[in-house]
């Protein structure tokens, strides 16, 4: 009888007899409660993030709306243009590149894996000596926030420079940063690998190219 009783306090009034039973316990599932509130409030995302997860109903990746996609991808174009780059081009809809002395950047905005990928052809026509291997080893063994690879088309290997992060963290300014940082890294890097290794500066044989093998280039190396 007691039991069935407590049940219908407990439907009539919302609260659990516990709670109206031990203003002590109650007073401090409030205070909890409250507690959870202010954190809530203090660990919301930054505006960028906060824009992505309402136009991609908090699930940004991956994306199956063509209109979401053409915001990012506009949005991403948008920070590029606003950093005043060198000779700005937007190949693709989520491509885009722009020049900074004599590298050639790369922007690729990829919703499918999450993330946005910052590359450089440092240089092409090289031959993959051991000495180069360990170069590359011995970079990228620095923990430093780009790395350097090389990539093989049709038997001619190119050494690409490339950092990546997360869409969620892609914030207007964080992009910016990293466009200024990569463009001054690629364009000392591509000098000093040309002289150590021999090759050609890929600014040169981009210049050399057709818009088509320009795409098909792109598209070969990076996807």
């Amino acid at each position: 009888m007691a039991g069935m009783v407590r049940g219908l306090i407990h439907q009539e009034t919302g609260k659990t007899p516990a709670l109206n039973r031990f203003p002590l316990i109650a007073g401090w599932v409030k205070l909890r409660r409250k507690n959870r509130r202010r954190l809530r409030l203090r660990g919301k995302p930054p505006f960028f993030r906060r824009w992505m997860m309402s136009n991609f109903k908090n699930t940004p990746i991956p994306v199956q709306n063509s209109t979401q996609l053409k915001k990012l991808f506009d949005s991403y174009w948008e920070i590029l243009l606003n950093a005043r780059v060198e000779h700005p081009s937007r190949v693709q809809q989520d491509l885009m590149t722009w020049r900074r002395g004599s590298a050639q950047m790369v922007l690729r905005v990829n919703p499918t894996l999450g993330n946005v990928t910052i590359y450089s052809v440092l240089v092409s026509g090289v031959d993959p000596t051991e000495k180069l291997y360990r170069y590359l080893l011995a970079y990228n063994s620095l923990q430093r926030k780009e790395c350097m690879g090389l990539a093989e088309k049709n038997g001619t290997f190119s050494v690409v420079m490339k950092y990546t992060l997360e869409l969620e963290l892609g914030l207007p300014s964080v992009i910016q940063r990293h466009v200024f940082q990569l463009q001054e890294i690629a364009d000392d890097l591509d000098t000093e690998l040309a002289e150590m290794f021999g090759g050609s500066l890929h600014y040169n044989d981009w210049n050399k190219m057709s818009q088509s093998d320009v795409d098909t280039l792109i598209g070969d190396l990076f996807g």
